[in-house]
């Protein structure tokens, strides 16, 4: 600390408009920011802001996420009531933006129509298709970190329950991550995701539903099926069928996610993870003996990835002992049943990831 403000007395002396002191104010703010002294970290970070916008202008990608990362601090500490004008500073940006590319890019489309109707504008069409290359460059990287920002801010509105702008923003980060890359890119199922999740918070299930599909259809074309990305999506859409009453819809899911992951890796925990939720689908049909042979290879699955006693075992041992009942096995299903109970008996405290 003493370092830092001795270097800020330094940085002063450059002027209110100098890159050096914003970012010697944004050292500082990191620093009181961990040690989580807040009320010393907000001046500082306003100004810093001040600074930035002063030397580069309001617009400059370093400024707009300078105005990011103040509005979640302003979120995360208590202040929302001066988080909102960032925020809407920054849609506004974002979604101008989205708007003045698009015209760029469909004044490039009727520049390129046009040389291609004459043979006589070659040199004119390749010096076209290199600006339109160089453009895109220059602004592919400034879109894709106005997507993270967007991306982190949705979420804080999002738990939040600010519903409305979570969509705005990821809605947003969708656009530039749609311009900017390719559409089998893995950044795109992650936007996909953001809005699924959020849309199945407010109850749309329906809009859930298609963008939980847009997210595995990028990740399918982009990981092996034994990649954890892979399932879980795979999982999401299958659950929102559920919902849904598409019970059909997801088994041919997790029948799907079963077949793939055994030409891959037949033993992982995702195999495990399907087993036990088609398994658990087929119990609430009644299809006790389908489901039977399931619940034994989660139950297994569950064991080689976490040990015979570990909380999450329990649960996958309630749920097989109820499916070897229906099958009239009670002397198994009563000792699967002791088995949960004293895990449960000696598992307090255990941490670890849901089956």
């Amino acid at each position: 600390e003493r370092s830092y403000l001795e270097a800020l007395k330094l940085a002063d002396k450059f002027g209110s408009g100098d890159v050096r002191l914003a970012n010697t104010l944004q050292a500082l703010v990191a620093l009181y920011s961990t040690r989580a002294l807040f009320a010393k970290a907000e001046p500082l970070f306003e100004r810093e802001l001040r600074v930035r916008e002063k030397a580069l202008g309001p617009e400059h990608p370093d400024v707009v996420a300078t105005v990011g990362r103040l509005a979640q601090f302003y979120i995360n500490n208590g202040a929302a009531a001066k988080a909102e004008r960032l925020t809407n500073m920054l849609m506004m940006f974002a979604e101008r933006k989205v708007k003045d590319q698009q015209v760029v890019k469909d004044e490039f489309a009727r520049l390129s129509k046009f040389y291609d109707r004459s043979k006589n504008y070659a040199p004119e069409q390749a010096m076209l298709h290199k600006l339109e290359e160089s453009t895109h460059k220059t602004t592919a990287n400034q879109d894709l970190e106005l997507a993270t920002t967007l991306d982190s801010l949705g979420r804080l509105y999002q738990g939040k329950n600010k519903f409305d702008v979570a969509e705005r923003m990821f809605k947003n980060s969708l656009a530039f991550r749609q311009k900017t890359l390719a559409s089998n890119h893995l950044a795109l199922a992650y936007s996909f995701e953001n809005l699924a999740n959020l849309y199945l918070l407010e109850g749309k299930q329906d809009l859930a539903q298609g963008y939980f599909k847009q997210a595995l259809d990028v990740t399918e074309k982009t990981l092996l099926p034994g990649r954890p990305e892979f399932y879980s999506r795979l999982d999401a859409l299958a659950q929102t069928h559920n919902k849904m009453g598409q019970s059909a819809e997801a088994e041919s899911l997790y029948r799907r996610a079963l077949t793939l992951i055994d030409r891959t890796s037949p033993n992982s925990y995702d195999g495990g993870r399907a087993a036990y939720a088609l398994g658990s689908l087929y119990t609430k049909q009644g299809r006790y003996a389908d489901a039977e042979p399931l619940m034994k290879r989660a139950l297994k699955g569950a064991e080689g990835a976490n040990g015979p006693e570990h909380a999450v075992v329990a649960p996958i041992l309630d749920s097989y002992a109820d499916v070897l009942q229906k099958l009239n096995r009670v002397a198994e299903a009563s000792r699967f049943r002791a088995r949960a109970k004293s895990i449960r008996g000696i598992s307090v405290g255990q941490s670890g990831s849901d089956f």
